[in-house]
């Protein structure tokens, strides 16, 4: 099976280009004309999911992304690991999106993960629960997550890019 190059316009977006690392804006039409379409699920707050193989500019465009639209950003690497790779999800609606559905305006987590050894993540103190918030890594628009979230990218970029 020969997989099709990224076709943005499912997203109804004109679409970005990461090229050497770098993002290239492509958009027509400002992003939140976009998304003021799209329903929040979890409260008040739309999420974003920005998933796609490792290394395939997930962190970069959910970055440029959170700061495009003043959201802030929730990482999959802090809930998943190599001792829990498959299995994290439901720790994440836990710490995350029932949170939120319930009002907090805040949210604070250690995360569980651990990917490296020696290396530690610290906790996440006081993040803003924003009106968009942008959820980055592998697996997360996952089947799990459909009640959560709004918008799903998946991002398909050739390895040598």
């Amino acid at each position: 099976m020969v997989k099709k190059p990224f076709d943005s316009a499912t997203l109804g977006l004109s679409g970005s280009v990461l090229l050497r690392n770098k993002l290239f804006d492509m958009f027509p039409m400002d992003l939140r004309q976009v998304l003021s379409s799209k329903k929040p699920k979890v409260g008040n707050t739309l999420f974003i999911a920005v998933d796609g193989r490792g290394g395939s500019g997930k962190s970069t465009l959910a970055n440029w992304l959170a700061k495009k639209l003043g959201a802030s950003l929730v990482q999959t690497d802090d809930f998943a690991s190599w001792d829990n790779p498959l299995n994290w999800w439901p720790l994440m609606i836990q710490k995350i999106f029932e949170p939120i559905k319930n009002g907090a305006r805040t949210l604070s987590y250690s995360p569980s993960s651990q990917w490296w050894e020696n290396r530690h993540s610290e906790p996440v103190v006081d993040l803003p629960v924003t009106d968009i918030m942008i959820l980055e890594g592998v697996s997360s628009s996952r089947k799990e997550f459909r009640d959560y979230i709004s918008v799903s990218i998946f991002i398909d970029t050739p390895k040598g890019l």
